[in-house]
This record gives C-alpha cells, structure tokens and sequence, in this order.
C-alpha cells in the first residue's frame, strides 16, 4: 500500500514538473521571431485597413473644420499678417487686434486705438503702428490704400 502511495505521488510530481516545463517553454517561446504574437498577415489584412480607414476619416474632419473656420471666419491666437486691396473691410469679432504696419485705413465703428488710448471715430483714419481693438460685434476696418498690411489676431472676416 506504502509502495502505490508513493508511486502516485511521483507520478503527480512527474506531471507537475511536465506541465511547469511546457509552461516554462511556451513561455519563452511567446512573441518570438518564430512564433510571434501576431502575423504579418494579420496586421496587413486587418489592423492597417483599420488604421489607414481612421486616419482618413481623422483626416477629412480636420479638413472639414478648416472649411467651416474659413466661412465663418478666421480665429488665430497668434498674430497673423494680413494683406488687404483697396476698399476691402476686415470686419473682426470682438477682442479682435489690429495693428496697421503700411498703407491706409480708415476705422469703422467700435474700434479703440489702446496706443493713444481712444475710440477712433467711423472713418477716421488708423495711426501706422498702434494697436487697435474691435469693442463691437462688426467693427472693423477698410482699407484705403492699394496695399495695405496689418498684424491681426483674433476672429476676423475679409470682405
């Protein structure tokens, strides 16, 4: 009876050992050059049509969204050189900075000039290098020289 107990109990270390070797194979073996985690095959016929079909659709949003920000408007947080043709407006929305570096402008309604700390009046003319903010929903500027260029920033139209 002594001798069937201990041989059971050989035979499960035996088995035991056996599986914690395969184990330890696998293991080893997982992700390897030889036996990689995922195919080639997989990545090409699943995952990259995924990828590729995310970043188109990412793609074309961003595409979208630069669309719609030129028909309503432009919005930069940075300062922006803007050219502008005799009797084009820049109409800006309001915080909207304006600094006028060559030609001519005349001022709309709701401009102030933070320069000489004053609201300009409508069709007034714009000091070169003064810093001018719209305080009115519409206000702008209208340029009456042939070329005229200013530093804009913040939401503005051009018309």
């Amino acid at each position: 009876m002594k001798k069937k107990r201990m041989i059971t109990i050989l035979a499960f270390i035996l088995v035991a050992v056996l599986f914690a070797g395969i184990g330890a194979y696998a293991a080893s073996t997982l992700g390897s050059k030889d036996d990689p985690l995922v195919t080639l095959s997989y990545v090409n016929e699943r995952l990259y049509p995924q990828l590729l079909e995310k970043i188109t659709q990412e793609a074309d949003r961003a595409a979208e969204e630069t669309r719609q920000s030129f028909t309503t408007g432009i919005t930069t947080e940075t300062y922006s050189i803007v050219t502008l043709s005799y009797g084009q407006k820049l109409t800006g929305q309001v915080g909207c900075e304006i600094l006028l570096r060559s030609g001519s402008a005349s001022a709309g309604s709701g401009i102030v000039d933070t320069t000489s700390g004053g609201e300009l009046k409508s069709g007034s003319a714009l000091s070169a290098n003064h810093l001018c903010i719209v305080t009115t929903e519409g206000g702008g500027i209208t340029a009456t020289a042939n070329s005229v260029q200013l530093v804009v920033r913040g939401g503005y139209k051009i018309g």
